[in-house]
């Protein structure tokens, strides 16, 4: 008798916690019917799942019809897709390796020292007007075998009396260099130093990839340190210079001529000027794959982009960054040099190109995908 009241208690309590947690099964605790003519049996309450576009509450929607938070309705969304859409419309006008240049400061050259500056104060108890600055920079960011780094320190908010000097060493992987670099006060310039070191004075296996040029600074009875950081590379690749460029159909053909050290694949990117006026025009790149010894990667400025820009040249080919892509197992890109910073290029009259217009057939069909995204009642149609 006791082992089957055990056993039925068993059942019992399973049962209820089975019904317990049964999906559609109340959480809540068990209200009292006042309508029952027993107070004390508990009544459940069971709640009915919805339909998920079912609502209770007044003005509900039906099973049949949209939700309320429709996004295609949300005005502000489809102002910004269509702003895309007007975005991308305006580049798929022009070939990806010829884009019009619209805001010159995207591409302007950085000045000497202004790249790789670090302005720091050095604030002391015993200031009595602004803490003293070091404003330490080196000429460019990037420099490769055979370079001069050339370096730059001001001392701002110093007292004219105070005794100040500079002294630096380049630092690698393999720690500090042992030639110490000596800095000269300009002639020139207040409380200014300049100071150069020439990377063949160097052993090459003491130059490294990331490399600090440590500073010490002294002014009056104070002595301050500050870095700078810069980048040392063998280039995977070089630019010799240009071949003959000329119109070929809708295009003005550039080949570059590379000696490559490193194979791999090539990324070359450059800017295209008005000789004359000096106005950035063209955003010109290519890509291939490039074996080692000499070879020619080709940049195309089409007719469309150029009679955009309104400029038959003559021109200048600037900015040029020549970089290989990390294969495999490698950690970093390569990047390449050029012997020039930059090269003229001649002029040609419109007419010695073919009246071609770039039509972009995959940019079509992205464009009308952002339009019907961007418009609401078209979008839904194409749903339906």
């Amino acid at each position: 008798m006791r082992r089957w009241f055990l056993t039925s208690l068993v059942l019992f309590v399973l049962a209820f916690c089975l019904w317990w947690i049964w999906p559609g099964s109340s959480n809540e605790t068990p209200s009292l019917s006042s309508g029952s003519s027993d107070s004390s049996l508990p009544v459940a309450t069971v709640v009915k799942p919805k339909k998920a576009n079912q609502v209770v509450s007044d003005g509900a929607l039906l099973p049949d019809q949209e939700p309320e938070n429709n996004p295609y309705e949300d005005e502000a969304i489809k102002a910004q897709v269509q702003q895309i859409a007007d975005a991308y419309e305006e580049n798929a006008r022009f070939p990806i390796t010829s884009q019009p240049i619209r805001n010159p400061e995207d591409v302007r050259d950085f000045e000497p020292f202004e790249e790789a500056e670090v302005n720091l104060p050095f604030p002391d108890e015993d200031d009595e007007g602004e803490a003293i600055r070091l404003a330490a920079a080196t000429n460019k960011f990037q420099y490769f075998r055979g370079d001069v780094i050339e370096a730059r320190v001001r001392i701002l908010n110093a007292s004219a009396d105070d005794f100040q000097s500079v002294t630096g060493v380049l630092s690698g992987a393999r720690g500090d260099l042992p030639n110490p670099i000596s800095f000269d006060l300009s002639t020139s310039e207040a409380n200014t130093f300049y100071g150069r070191f020439d990377t063949q004075l160097a052993a090459p296996e003491l130059l490294s990839d990331e490399m600090l040029l440590k500073l010490s600074v002294t002014v009056g009875s104070r002595d301050l340190f500050t870095t700078v950081a810069l980048r040392y590379s063998n280039p995977s690749a070089q630019i010799i210079g240009l071949g003959l460029s000329q119109p070929q159909g809708a295009e003005l053909v550039i080949p570059v001529q590379l000696n490559v050290f490193e194979p791999g694949y090539y990324f070359l990117t450059a800017v295209l000027d008005d000789a004359n006026s000096g106005q950035a025009l063209l955003q010109l790149q290519n890509e291939a794959r490039l074996e080692s010894g000499n070879a020619i990667l080709n940049l195309k400025a089409h007719i469309t982009a150029l009679r955009e820009s309104g400029s038959q040249g003559p021109y200048v080919l600037r900015q040029i960054n020549l970089v290989r892509g990390a294969e495999s197992g490698e950690a970093t890109d390569r990047p390449g040099s050029s012997i020039q910073p930059q090269y003229p290029l001649p002029g040609f009259d419109f007419s010695a190109y073919s009246n071609e217009e770039f039509i972009d057939l995959e940019a079509q069909e992205r464009l009308e995908f952002l339009r019907q995204i961007g418009d609401a009642d078209q979008a839904l149609e194409t749903q339906e």
